[in-house]
């Protein structure tokens, strides 16, 4: 719909242009002013598309008015009219940006003639732009997944980075529980704007993952608020649950990489509190303070830790033991009954039995008879440092674990593949297997499969002539639009445009 404001004294006249332009086949939004100042008043006020003007008028003639709207608005379109055939008038209106000059009394026919060629004109100009913006949304997005990945980027991105001249100065990164991206009816970014009251740019980089770059804000943003209030709105929305990493603060783009690298850690932590759901540094250094799992659960992470050679997560448990032993509510046998097992376990994980200087036997003997519980602490905590070590020489085992996984990824990633499905298939807990390969491939799991589809399908598009629809599917894509939008993020370009432009960005 397009916004005509008609402007003329005589009131006549202005009812005779509207019931014109009303009874045309446009849809149109119509309003009147009496004069030119009247007139100048209600753009400053609101924009309109198309200004029509009497000349003579009193308070602010037609050509000041068109000149004022123009200086407020340079896409706004000018029609004159007026009783007066002088070519003066029509001169002038046309220096100053008018798009026609017509004489009244206004002909019906030509009227609609001249209105018919004014909004196709707007009509193509409109498309031009959307274009041009959608465009631009997927050389920013593209550019924007080279920073997170710390992967560098040409002169003519920075560039392009420059004269967008974005500010932002914070990521906070979103996981869903399930698939959310693929959907093809979601305009998440736009909905979230407004419930956080926040400009972002939304950049995914799995089907279930995204980060939010913060843009600058005129005003003070506390943006735990900001993480619960995005958090409360997806649920409202789309009945799904998220986890939200917050990240902090950065002056400069090239911080980018290492602070997406930071915020990955911080959600990693989601694994060792399964019921925090939102990670800034002042929400973690809470749960780590005011430890709440039950005696039952740290002693069950332990052993979780324990089988599946997990350092870091054996040593984080290990850590929220040591805090809250004193807070258990339980009894002193208990405890040792319990630090009992997890000694037996780490036994059981020894290499070299030999490796402890006294036996198994011994060691659990040694706890039942101490009656300092931070004596028994520090004895089981050096046996814990002597497992570690031989994990940490043992790493080979992890080494063919990651193989596995890229193989089994190689293999099936025209398939749905989960963290789930590639934890079962190599028979180790999901958790440690997620940060294990973090750790040794540098790049998440779920960012790893996409590389792997995104290079299949531009073989696919640059070798073969596939439709870009069964490429899709080739690659694991069920739904076209996810993939082309997944590709264009990855690549600055579409999958078509790709394939005839040979890879060339029109930016």
């Amino acid at each position: 719909m397009y916004k005509i404001l008609i402007v003329d004294d005589e009131a006549i006249e202005r009812r005779c242009i509207s019931f014109i332009l009303e009874n045309s086949k446009y849809s149109l939004e119509i309003e009147e002013a009496e004069n030119g100042q009247k007139a100048y008043e209600r753009l400053q006020e609101k924009e309109f598309d198309i200004l029509f003007s009497d000349v003579k008028m009193p308070f602010m003639d037609g050509l000041e008015l068109a000149e004022k709207a123009v200086h407020l608005y340079s896409d706004i379109r000018v029609i004159i009219f007026s009783g007066f055939s002088e070519f003066e008038y029509a001169r002038t209106a046309i220096r100053i940006g008018c798009v026609n000059y017509i004489l009244k009394p206004v002909n019906p026919e030509a009227l609609l003639t001249m209105i018919c060629e004014v909004l196709k004109r707007l009509d193509e100009e409109r498309e031009k732009k959307a274009i041009a913006c959608k465009k631009s949304k997927y050389v920013q997005e593209h550019c924007l997944l080279k920073l997170l990945n710390s992967v560098c980027m040409t002169e003519d991105e920075m560039n392009f980075l420059q004269e967008e001249q974005v500010k932002y100065n914070r990521l906070i990164f979103i996981e869903f529980e399930h698939d959310f991206f693929d959907s093809d009816y979601i305009d998440f970014a736009n909905q979230m704007k407004e419930v956080i009251n926040i400009d972002f740019s939304c950049v995914n980089i799995a089907a279930n993952q995204a980060v939010l770059f913060m843009k600058k804000s005129g005003f003070s943003v506390d943006y735990g608020v900001a993480a619960k209030r995005l958090q409360e709105g997806i649920w409202k929305n789309y009945r799904e649950k998220v986890y939200i990493a917050v990240g902090d603060e950065f002056k400069e783009l090239n911080e980018i990489g290492n602070a997406y690298s930071e915020l990955e850690k911080r959600m990693e932590e989601r694994f060792f509190f399964p019921d925090l759901t939102i990670f800034t540094e002042e929400s973690l250094k809470y749960a780590h303070s005011n430890v709440t799992k039950s005696k039952e659960e740290i002693f069950k992470a332990l052993s979780n830790e324990i089988a599946g050679k997990d350092e870091e997560g054996l040593k984080k448990h290990w850590i929220m033991l040591n805090e809250s032993i004193s807070r258990l509510g339980c009894s002193q046998i208990y405890i040792k009954h319990m630090l009992s097992s997890t000694a037996l376990e780490l036994y059981d994980a020894l290499v070299e039995k030999t490796a402890y200087p006294v036996s198994a036997d011994e060691f659990i003997e040694s706890i039942y008879m101490s009656t300092d519980i931070e004596e028994i602490l520090s004895k089981v905590y050096e046996l814990v440092e002597i497992v570690c070590k031989e994990w940490r020489k043992g790493s080979c085992v992890h080494n063919r674990v990651i193989k596995d996984v890229i193989q089994y990824i190689y293999e099936h990633y025209t398939d749905s593949i989960s963290l789930d499905i590639l934890s079962e298939n190599v028979n180790m807990d999901s958790s440690y297997l997620s940060r294990l390969f973090k750790k040794e491939m540098g790049i998440n799991i779920s960012c790893f499969i996409k590389n792997i589809r995104m290079e299949k399908a531009k073989y696919l598009l640059e070798n073969t002539n596939e439709k870009v629809n069964n490429i899709s599917m080739m690659v694991g894509y069920n739904k076209l639009s996810y993939f082309c939008r997944s590709f264009r993020e990855y690549y600055g370009i579409s999958p078509e445009k790709h394939r005839t432009n040979g890879g060339i960005i029109d930016a």
